[in-house]
């Protein structure tokens, strides 16, 4: 999981919300003269505001959501996590560009978790020198992380 990941995911949920409120208001700014001419067949287009009405409200949920977990990501506590593994690969065909996972694992409570990193675009083998690295994790929920290089 990268870093701010659930921000990026917050902003990008609170502009489709922002999105879908406004062509909700749009379709009912269309449909209203339709509808108030007396024709029962035109109400059912009522739907449709208001389905798009809830999605931007569920949106905006899942930004709020997403802000609240970022938060406690960057709070967080550090640990330090046994690397597991590191795999690399090349990004397109004939290319040169070389990128690399992070696989590493630590015990919290008893219990363990594994973490990754993917697509990192610089050495690891040199950064790593102990197998170890720190993780960043939100202490009320350690699957929530960041792998900090």
């Amino acid at each position: 999981m990268k870093r701010h990941e659930y921000l990026r995911s917050a902003i990008l949920a609170f502009v489709a919300a922002v999105i879908f409120l406004a062509a909700g208001v749009g379709v009912t700014i269309v449909l209203t003269p339709m509808i108030s001419d007396g024709d029962h067949a035109m109400k059912i287009f009522l739907f449709v505001p208001l389905c798009m009405y809830a999605f931007g409200a569920f949106l905006a949920i899942v930004g709020i959501y997403g802000v609240l977990n970022d938060r406690q990501i960057e709070n967080g506590t550090v640990i330090e996590a046994d690397v597991t593994g590191i795999t690399e690969f090349f990004v397109g065909s004939g290319t040169k560009d070389v990128r690399y996972n992070l696989f590493c694992e630590a015990v919290i409570n008893g219990r363990k978790y594994r973490f990754s990193r993917k697509a990192i675009s610089r050495e690891l083998k040199e950064t790593i020198k102990n197998k170890k690295v720190n993780v960043k994790i939100n202490p009320a929920d350690p699957r929530q992380y960041y792998i900090m290089l």
